[in-house]
């Protein structure tokens, strides 16, 4: 991959929304046009809702991953974005509205599939010019839902708290 780097962060979700998403994380592949990457994107026990945008390509979607215990391996090519937001466990059935265990990992391309989170988002998502304006974005959507922490799911809350405080051991 000459003339191009590869660059991934996560920021944790605020104290507002952090009992419906565990974090946000951004993905891009900067520099000149080159040759696609296979890149190995490694499970993570979580369900993501994502905008994927490439200017070059004139490509905005966006995506829902499924639970996955597979590394899945995608082409990135120059100038790829990803904005991501990882749902907690322990709310994921409340926010998609169905069971974690039947999500598809698809593009949302004129979807009917969770219209109540993603109507107007992409729009949205395309106008941003960083990954802070698309945070805020994200957030003002999940807020949307008027979820409550009390809604979640308390054993599983008190799980991923346990793996959090353990770093996962």
């Amino acid at each position: 991959m000459s003339n191009a780097s590869m660059f991934y962060r996560e920021i944790p979700a605020s104290p507002e929304v952090s009992h419906l998403v565990l974090s946000f994380w951004e993905f891009l592949a900067q520099g000149e046009n080159h040759e696609p990457v296979v890149h190995e994107v490694f499970p993570d026990g979580c369900i993501s809702l994502f905008y994927y945008g490439n200017e070059n390509a004139d490509v905005n979607l966006l995506f829902v991953n499924n639970l996955s215990l597979e590394t899945v391996r995608t082409q990135v090519f120059a100038n790829d974005v990803y904005w991501g937001m990882r749902f907690s466990p322990a709310a994921c059935a409340k926010i998609l509205r169905i069971n974690p265990s039947e999500i598809q990992s698809q593009p949302l391309i004129e979807s009917k599939n969770f219209l109540h989170i993603t109507h107007g988002l992409l729009e949205k998502l395309i106008h941003c010019r960083n990954f802070e304006e698309a945070i805020k974005i994200y957030e003002a959507q999940i807020n949307s839902l008027q979820i409550t922490r009390a809604e979640t799911d308390e054993k599983i809350a008190e799980a991923v708290k346990i793996i959090e405080e353990n770093r996962g051991e």
